[in-house]
């Protein structure tokens, strides 16, 4: 089997290892993002938290589908 040389194998490891700093900063984000949603879910199924005055612009696509 052979074996790359050493400058290149550094390099692979330190291209490497920026993807997995990425991935976990993106699977943090998400489990933050999910906790959130789910405390506000929570709070809007109950009623603590109102959206009636809220002043919430729907996306031309969200529109065309409630009319």
């Amino acid at each position: 089997m052979s074996i790359p040389p050493k400058n290149l194998q550094n390099n692979f490891n330190h291209k490497i290892a920026i993807i997995f700093k990425q991935k976990e900063l993106i699977v943090k984000l998400n489990n933050n993002l999910a906790e959130t949603r789910d405390r506000l879910l929570t709070r809007l199924i109950s009623g603590k938290l109102s959206v009636e005055d809220l002043d919430i612009q729907l996306p031309p696509s969200m529109r065309e589908e409630l009319e």
